[in-house]
């Protein structure tokens, strides 16, 4: 059984930070549609939403427009020019353009449980990221996600319970690797995964965010994570009742090959020494393009800004 938090629960966000939501896009509307359905349903902890687009060709700031009557919290909409795969400089974007103190990142792909959103409210901690793991939907029950479990929050009727023993499993796991850095005092684990964490922009100032230079699928996230630690900021999960859900597609990496790898290694190497900051970070972007930005406030009507 999938635990349902009462909403009494949700007294308890005023003890954290304000929360920004992150959603990263390209195309696959469908999928965004779902994820903004999961997020209207637990918007109570969210200071603002920011959809930060890669440079799709589908009409996604209709969708977001659309879906932003729904909200009560401010949502952003962003986009950059599409050249190619750069999901580090995306999130950039949204760290730059957002407000909140704590930020919350999900893929286009991730819906979730109905306290997976109030999990990072309750817990955030000083000198941790949260970090959760997906129960990954295969293709036929991605067919049966229905819009009425998003909005519910319930997924019971499509879950096995094999899935929530492996996510529960992997609780367990990083559970361990956290208590386990405690008491030795280095290791990396549990990793960030970039989809499904959470951290304060505080912290991801002090190593300047994703590294821009990543283009291309993977390692972004594996770089992030490791910067972190390298400052003293560690991973944690508190995700055991709730978690995320990854929609079923097909991969983006091709024959299991990671473009970044070379570039990941040699990183590693200089990480290691002390060097934490990006490369290309949150205050020295790469390249100079300019970037479309839509704010919609449920004050103050939508805005259109560029920069």
């Amino acid at each position: 059984m999938i635990r349902r938090r009462n909403e009494s629960s949700r007294e308890s966000r005023q003890k954290g930070r304000q929360v920004s939501l992150v959603i990263a896009v390209y195309n696959q509307s469908e999928y965004l549609r779902k994820a903004l359905l999961a997020a209207r349903r637990s918007q109570h902890a969210l200071h603002e939403i920011i959809v930060t687009d890669d440079g799709s060709s589908e009409d996604i700031l209709g969708l977001v427009e659309q879906a932003s009557h729904g909200f009560q919290c401010k949502l952003t909409y962003i986009r950059q020019a599409d050249r190619g795969f750069r999901l580090a400089k995306c999130k950039n974007n949204a760290i730059r353009a957002s407000s909140g103190e704590y930020l919350v990142f999900v893929d286009q792909d991730i819906v979730y449980t109905d306290g997976y959103l109030q999990c990072f409210v309750d817990h955030q901690m000083e000198g941790q990221f949260l970090v959760a793991y997906p129960i990954r939907l295969s293709e036929t029950q991605s067919e049966e996600l229905t819009d009425e479990m998003i909005e519910t929050g319930s997924y019971a009727r499509i879950l096995s319970s094999w899935q929530i023993r492996w996510v529960r499993r992997q609780y367990y796991l990083d559970s361990w690797a956290y208590y386990r850095r405690k008491i030795i005092g280095f290791g990396h684990k549990p990793k960030l995964r970039g989809g499904v964490f959470g951290a304060f922009r505080g912290d991801l100032m002090r190593v300047d965010g994703f590294d821009e230079n990543y283009q291309g699928w993977g390692n972004e996230d594996d770089d992030l994570g490791r910067r972190l630690y390298r400052i003293g900021v560690c991973g944690r999960t508190v995700f055991y009742d709730d978690f995320p859900i990854h929609m079923y597609h097909p991969p983006y990496r091709v024959q299991g090959q990671r473009a970044n790898k070379p570039y990941f290694r040699r990183r590693l190497a200089e990480i290691k020494k002390g060097d934490v900051k990006a490369a290309r970070g949150v205050s020295a972007p790469f390249g100079g393009e300019s970037l479309d930005i839509v704010r919609f406030d449920p004050t103050d009507g939508k805005t259109a800004l560029s920069s």
